[in-house]
């Protein structure tokens, strides 16, 4: 193989006063870029200011040459303490792994154990149980720790996103990034809106990784392997298409592709032009598929719940009331064959079913961790109740083998305890898995504001900007950074871009929680998923797909329901030894009661003469009890529900570490607008200046010339008109919108403008309403601006 020579540097760390936001860190890091001799500077923690620096310079003058670039730049620095470290290039390389197999905590910590051994891993963790999601940091190659989780009984294979994970920027920070509501500012960004700031800071994401992206098709028409052959030969051809992987089992194509070069809409051309129809699969999204595997795992536990509920519900009134009762006593205790009575049959006919039926997972998954020289929770729930249930059957077959007429010797049967504890234990799974369901589903929630169609504005032949040139209606998905997309009132933008033509109000509360909407025109930055309440724009799509605002919001809640608390740390290793401590505890305790038993310690009574049934039934009892395991289940659970419920509520989670200190929360600053309010606007009074104008005539005006409007404020003044009792007037013709001003129309064959009193003021040649008022009236305007009021001006001619 080709040796690579790996050239030494200097790691320090640096404490720099001054940085207050996300902008501060963008300074601070470009600063540092500048500096002779420093291959990277990154911001570790805004709060503290820990800063790392890499160089090919001494110590001392790489620590001296950035610390006067930063005072430079008013951002004093200094060593942080123990804050230099020998590294090489290369070491923070970051590697995700998909690994099959992991079935509970005591996996978790076998898999990174494995991985921590070796050579040039310096951290692993496993970032999700459920999908197999595992990442490793260090210089060590990745075919090599694939081969050491394979000995360890843990299949592993380079994550398919691997090249194209997209970390929210602003987490890079150790912040999250939002505008500050009722300002539709962000913090510390000067008089940028919430769209600029979102666009800026992911500006930094695109300078990292090599700028490959991947996507899956679905390709129509393979027949064979030639087909496979010919697909992958000619989409190779394809300029900027890197790697084609065809599987002919699921008639789809993964390619790995330089989106700079071709984009999605080019690779599936290419593939119609070599004779294959092809499609953008439809749940190649990882969040889609998470969630879909998520449903579709509660639905089966669900499913063998209900099951195994049906046939125990019955096995219960067998074992107990029916056969204490004296109507169905005599007839259940009658014997069928020797010492086989009614009731033991019933119970081995409907238990049977469970135990190896609905309980067949248990027995599968427990063969899998033995296999792989572990013990999981299905151990103990495989062996409590196969205990239960085989000595009931041996219990039954003595008895029978050793009766005689009038012995009296009957047997023991204990069916329904393996049937009951199968069942509560599939419950507590259901209700697990769709707990987790619903903590992903909020994560889909997310992306569900992103329109599937987007109306794609093709460039005129002879150039130009957007609005000149055929329209299509696309998939959103097949979206490329460049394209002109058309967005009209009531849509929502499908990508990230910016403004080049048109003007209009848009919602963005899901970003910033203000309800007021924020007018944008050419120049402005839009996020996707935001609605446009009014107007229509063209914009140049800047991010599309993953890379858009909104899918990295999505996966910075996704990445928190994956993290471990501080306290799971503790849960995984105690999970580790968990099982095999229960089992000596459950034999333990067998030994020590069947001791007792043996020594007349205790009384023959409470044995009924039998003293192996009864140790046996304590030592079963311990491993009944401790199959749910709530410490290993709980602690991740509740981090997973927690963040989903959170994202639900508008609250996004950072990790499982912040959950667990929020006790040691004692002030907490609320955001206004939306949480201690209902972000909703709403009339508060109203002042007729006209003589001969009433309530009622205002709003009847009020009504006509916002009844088309979306706008919020539109929506607050016809609710309150319909609780006056008005109804909206017919309006002679078209209504005209003043997008960032207001409305106009004829009603009854008289102007009628409704607007804010900027634009009403303003001389009616000058592009305004020319609304003529006393001064007074218009010095009382003002008094309510100042006082916080939102104005409307409501006018008609003569």
């Amino acid at each position: 193989g080709e040796s690579v020579a790996v050239e030494s540097e200097c790691v320090v760390e640096l404490r720099v006063e001054g940085m207050t936001c996300p902008k501060c860190v963008g300074r601070v890091e470009k600063a540092l870029a500048k500096v002779e001799g420093v291959t990277e500077g990154k911001v570790l923690d805004l709060e503290s200011g820990k800063v790392q620096v890499k160089g090919s310079l001494v110590l001392e003058e790489l620590v001296k040459v950035c610390c006067s670039a930063l005072d430079d730049g008013g951002y004093p620095a200094s060593l942080w303490a123990d804050g230099v470290a020998p590294a090489k290039a290369g070491e923070a390389g970051v590697v995700t792994l998909h690994v099959a197999g992991m079935t509970c905590p005591k996996c978790v910590g076998r898999v990174e154990k494995a991985l921590l051994k070796v050579e040039g891993v310096t951290e692993a963790k496993v970032l999700d149980l459920e999908s197999g999601k595992v990442e490793f940091k260090g210089t060590a190659c990745v075919k090599q720790c694939c081969v050491v989780l394979d000995d360890a009984g843990y299949p592993a294979e380079v994550w398919k996103d691997n090249n194209n994970e997209s970390e929210c920027p602003t987490q890079e920070a150790g912040v999250v990034c939002f505008p500050a509501a009722g300002t539709g500012e962000p913090v510390g960004a000067g008089s940028k809106g919430a769209a600029e700031l979102a666009m800026e800071e992911s500006d930094r994401e695109d300078k990292k990784g090599d700028g490959m992206e991947d996507c899956v098709i679905e390709v129509e028409g393979m027949t064979c392997g030639a087909c496979v052959s010919r697909v992958e030969k000619g989409m190779g051809k394809l300029a900027g298409v890197k790697e084609v992987v065809v599987s002919l089992t699921t008639n789809r194509a993964r390619l790995v592709y330089d989106p700079k070069v071709s984009g999605v809409r080019a690779i599936l051309a290419r593939a119609s032009d070599i004779g294959y129809p092809s499609k953008l699969a439809t749940d190649q999204g990882p969040r889609e598929s998470l969630t879909h595997m998520r449903q579709k795992e509660a639905r089966q536990w669900r499913n063998r719940f209900l099951g195994s509920l049906l046939l125990t519900i019955p096995a219960f009134l067998v074992a107990a009331p029916l056969s204490v009762w004296g109507a169905t006593r005599e007839s259940l205790h009658a014997s069928v064959w020797r010492a086989v009575d009614l009731r033991s049959l019933l119970l081995l006919l409907l238990v049977t079913p469970v135990q190896f039926g609905f309980g067949k997972g248990f027995y599968v998954a427990s063969y899998k961790s033995i296999r792989h020289g572990a013990a999981t929770m299905d151990v103990l729930v495989a062996l409590g109740t196969t205990a239960a249930y085989l000595y009931s059957l041996v219990s039954i077959s003595v008895a029978s083998t050793n009766w005689t007429q009038g012995s009296g010797f009957t047997a023991h049967a204990y069916f329904e305890t393996s049937a009951m504890l199968i069942t509560f234990v599939l419950f507590g799974r259901f209700l697990e898995a769709k707990a987790k369901g619903e903590a992903s589903e909020a994560v889909s929630n997310l992306m569900s504001a992103c329109p599937s169609v987007a109306i794609l504005v093709h460039p005129p032949k002879e150039g130009g900007e957007g609005g000149d040139g055929a329209e299509e209606e696309v998939d959103a998905e097949l979206l490329e950074v460049g394209d002109m997309v058309k967005v009209v009132t009531g849509s929502h933008f499908p990508c990230d871009g910016v403004v080049v033509k048109g003007s209009g109000n848009i919602d963005e509360s899901m970003v910033t929680g203000e309800s007021r909407a924020v007018h944008k025109e050419a120049g402005s930055c839009v996020l996707s998923g935001t609605p446009l309440i009014d107007g229509m724009v063209y914009v140049r799509a800047v991010r599309v797909g993953r890379a858009t605002f909104i899918s990295q919001v999505a996966k910075l809640v996704e990445k928190a329901q994956s993290s471990k608390a501080p306290i799971q740390h503790y849960a995984d290793k105690i999970a580790a030894i968990f099982v095999p401590a229960i089992v000596a505890l459950s034999a333990a305790t067998f030994i020590a009661w069947y001791a007792c038993c043996l020594l007349s310690i205790v009384p023959m009574e409470w044995t009924h003469h039998d003293p192996f049934i009864f140790s046996f039934l304590f030592a079963n009892a311990v491993l009944v009890v401790a199959c749910p395991c709530a410490l290993g289940l709980a602690t991740p659970t509740a981090v997973l529900v927690g963040t989903g419920v959170g994202a639900r509520m508008g609250i996004l989670i950072k990790s499982g570490a912040a959950i667990e200190l929020a006790h040691k929360v004692s002030v907490v600053c609320f955001d206004k607008t939306g949480t201690l309010t209902t972000g909703n606007m709403s009339v508060v009074g109203d002042s007729l200046f006209g003589p001969n104008t009433t309530t009622a005539s205002l709003y009847r005006l009020v009504c006509g010339a916002e009844s088309g409007s979306r706008h919020p404020i539109a929506d607050a003044l016809r609710r309150h008109a319909a609780s006056l009792g008005v109804a909206s007037p017919a309006v002679d013709g078209e209504v005209k919108a003043r997008p960032g001003q207001g409305m106009q129309c004829v009603m009854e064959g008289v102007e009628v403008v409704v607007g804010n009193p900027r634009w009403c003021r303003a001389e009616k040649g000058g592009d305004g309403a020319g609304l003529s008022a006393e001064a007074r009236h218009w010095e009382e305007v003002s008094r309510m601006e100042e006082g916080g009021d939102t104005v409307i001006c409501v006018g008609r001619a003569g």
